[in-house]
């Protein structure tokens, strides 16, 4: 009996063994995302308020508003503002990420202001714009505090995954929002149960690990430029 007892053991040893052989890597890292979603997910008001102030402190230094003015004989034609995202660096000025609707006229000559989140404000000088996607990356010379560098996500949310966005909302600057995460038939899309205006174009979302997943280019249907866009773009 006992015999049998152990030979059971190894078999079962060896099964459970080839089984996590045979595990998928994608699976693996699908069961890690799986786990972050549920681990964040907030079952109370503490933990909801302590999650909110964590990510306002990691996220806000990374981002900008952005000015836009149009001139014509001297005079200021129009303005256009938005929000932008850090997303790259080097040694001597930073990169944002933002709509190209503030940058969607050429006809005039056009002046870019890119403000921090301690006030300082300083030129800004378009780097590339895709105008298909509605994205723009805009550089600016680094001010004398350091600012922070957004982290772009590796894997989309779940659909209803909770997700925090970073803007500009209601004329108030560095607004941060909950929200919940949905899958569009057009592509990627933020679920848009928070009412927005123009001034949250450029606003980045974030997932629960403050990784950015994209960039709001639509208000009318919350769509969002993802972060693999942003990286090509990025180059």
């Amino acid at each position: 009996m006992r015999k049998m007892v152990i030979v059971c053991i190894i078999i079962i040893s060896f099964l459970l063994v080839g089984c996590q052989r045979d595990i998928d890597p994608e699976m693996l890292a699908l069961q890690t995302q799986y786990d972050d979603y549920r681990r964040n997910e907030f079952t109370n008001e503490k933990q909801f308020f302590d999650y909110m102030n964590t990510f306002a402190y990691g996220t806000s230094h990374a981002g900008v508003h952005i000015s836009v003015e149009y001139r014509q004989f001297g005079q200021i034609v129009s303005t256009y503002e938005s929000f932008g995202i850090i997303i790259d660096e080097d040694e001597t000025s930073y990169t944002a990420v933002t709509s190209s609707y503030v940058l969607s006229s050429t006809a005039f000559r056009v002046t870019i202001f890119v403000e921090d989140i301690f006030g300082v404000i300083g030129l800004g000088q378009v780097v590339a714009i895709d105008e298909a996607l509605g994205i723009a990356t805009i550089r600016f010379s680094k001010p004398t505090k350091s600012l922070f560098v957004a982290s772009l996500a590796t894997v989309m949310p779940f659909t209803d995954e909770q997700v925090v966005m970073l803007s500009n909302l209601n004329t108030i600057r560095y607004q941060t929002t909950l929200g919940r995460f949905q899958h569009l038939d057009s592509g990627y899309g933020f679920l848009t149960n928070i009412a927005l205006d123009y001034g949250a174009l450029g606003g980045g979302i974030f997932d629960v690990n403050q990784n950015l997943l994209g960039i709001l280019v639509s208000i009318d249907d919350g769509r969002l430029v993802t972060y693999k866009d942003i990286a090509t773009l990025l180059g």
